[in-house]
């Protein structure tokens, strides 16, 4: 992020901060809430857009972040600062103990590098992510004089960029590549103090100007823009999401369609089986066992064919395999079509399900949701589970949205709807018990037990959910298998269909 930026969106909101107390943190991926008693400090710390704004406070779609808040609770923000035009943020914060008071520090850190947070106490730091950028601070621009100034409008375009980027602190490549003498002198008056209206030229990645002639909006304040920024982020995340989803569901079944459409035989393929078994019957006498080729005479295109043999079977189990393979392609030539017909409908209905609806973000750093065609529900702590429609919905969940971790659950010796649960946890911790009854009983509702009590349903995660090839649309097979029993309900609270 953009250091200078950062400089003004602090000029913006600083007074705003100072005697917050700090209650607690919470996290949605990679958006932090810094919460203070009605509203937050978000902080994206995505690196293609690094940012910070103060809205309200959000608790639908985070969770509580534990790492960093250990010892926070109830501090005081006592000072907001910032390095010399660097893109970090120190937040001073001030503990009352029952001996004496303790100062804390929350630093944010936005390099596009590795944008991270940290708390430190004076002995001890404890960061978000184990990645943390330290660099050296360059000259301030305000440090410039004019003689300085002069000389850099006889420097070629290309070599005053470089300049900038290299030599002047809180400039990225963006605003080096605006850089002229002339909006320097601009640049420092609005620093100094002059109004500016901040422009968005570009989503992802995020792209920030004072002077850009082309841009997407213009806002009263940096809070302003970096609020609508993330959002307009996090919804083109979104879709890019739901394209790559689409890819690889429409890739699955166009490869499933290929292998179906080489099973395809014309008339004539299949009849060759059958004068195949004809010809070897009607030469027995010069077919011995052991031989893996014969070449004989074919009356109906008048000229020898070569028929290959199964060595280890005589004359008389060679045609009668060859008659079963004919009666088997010929038996089974309109299913395979009835199946690639079945699949090129599952593939206009991807299509529509994943790309012609729009995603829905409510608000900036609220957790990510996209319109599938199963329904959603946002049960506690930002877990979601999501719920098949029908058999292809059950296929299309499990083997093509869900991911590894996730869980999936299904009621165990009735028909019903695979329901998948997405939470956010430790690699080697599950998802809380009541969150894995909650979604225990959406499978159980969703089922043909529903009318029924203490319904056993079987759970896994994703990872050990095999496909039924054999089996039909939305069979499927659990390899690592447990069982809970759970009563039929729907949650009552945060539902979507």
């Amino acid at each position: 992020m953009n250091g200078i930026y950062v400089h003004l969106f602090l000029e913006e909101v600083k007074s705003r901060m100072i005697d917050q107390y700090v209650r607690e943190i919470r996290i949605a991926d990679r958006i932090v809430q810094v919460v203070f008693d009605d509203s937050a400090l978000y902080v994206s710390l995505y690196p293609q857009a690094a940012a910070l704004f103060l809205a309200p406070a959000q608790r639908k779609g985070y969770e509580k972040e534990t790492k960093l808040a250990a010892g926070l609770g109830a501090c005081r923000i006592i000072d907001v600062t910032q390095d010399h035009f660097m893109p970090v943020v120190h937040l001073r914060m001030e503990k009352t103990g029952i001996a004496d008071m303790q100062e804390l520090k929350l630093t944010i850190i936005l390099y596009r590098e590795a944008p991270n947070i940290t708390v430190s106490d004076g002995r001890t730091q404890r960061k978000l992510y184990p990645k943390c950028v330290s660099k050296k601070s360059k000259r301030s621009i305000i440090d410039l004089n004019e003689g300085e100034i002069s000389e850099l409008s006889a420097r070629n375009y290309r070599d005053l960029a470089s300049y900038f980027l290299t030599e002047i602190e809180g400039v990225d490549k963006y605003l080096a590549q605006e850089m002229t003498p002339a909006l320097l002198l601009k640049l420092r008056r609005i620093l100094a103090g002059d109004r500016v209206r901040p422009r968005l030229v570009s989503v992802i990645p995020m792209q920030v100007s004072l002077f850009a002639k082309e841009y997407v909006r213009a806002y009263r304040s940096f809070n302003e823009l970096y609020k609508d920024g993330i959002m307009r982020f996090l919804e083109k995340k979104q879709e890019a999401a739901r394209e790559a989803q689409r890819r690889s569901i429409t890739g699955k079944i166009k490869k499933r369609i290929t292998r179906l459409q080489k099973k395809i035989l014309e008339k004539e393929a299949i009849e060759e089986y059958r004068i195949a078994g004809e010809l070897i019957l009607g030469n027995i006498n010069k077919i011995k066992r052991g031989d893996s080729m014969v070449r004989l005479f074919d009356p109906y295109q008048n000229k020898d064919k070569e028929i290959s043999l199964d060595p280890g079977k005589s004359a008389q189990q060679n045609a009668q395999a060859y008659f079963i393979r004919y009666k088997k392609t010929k038996r089974g030539q309109p299913a395979l079509k009835k199946k690639i017909a079945a699949l090129t409908r599952e593939l206009q209905d991807v299509g529509i399900s994943t790309s012609d609806k729009k995603p829905s973000v409510k608000r900036p750093g609220a957790k990510e949701t996209v319109s599938q065609p199963f329904r959603t529900f946002v049960l506690e702590s930002g877990a979601i589970a999501y719920v098949g429609k029908n058999a292809r919905s059950n296929d299309q969940l499990t083997f093509g949205f869900a991911r590894p971790h996730d869980y999936f659950f299904h009621v165990r010796g009735y028909e019903g709807s695979h329901v998948i649960l997405r939470m956010k946890v430790p690699k080697t911790q599950k998802p809380p018990k009541q969150i894995m009854v909650t979604a225990a009983s959406i499978a159980a509702y969703y089922s043909k037990a529903k009318t029924q009590k203490n319904i056993p349903v079987s759970y896994t995660q994703r990872k050990y959910v095999k496909k039924d090839r054999k089996g039909r649309p939305g069979a499927a097979i659990l390899m690592r298998e447990q069982v809970m029993f759970v009563d039929p309900a729907l949650p009552e609270k945060n539902t979507k269909n």
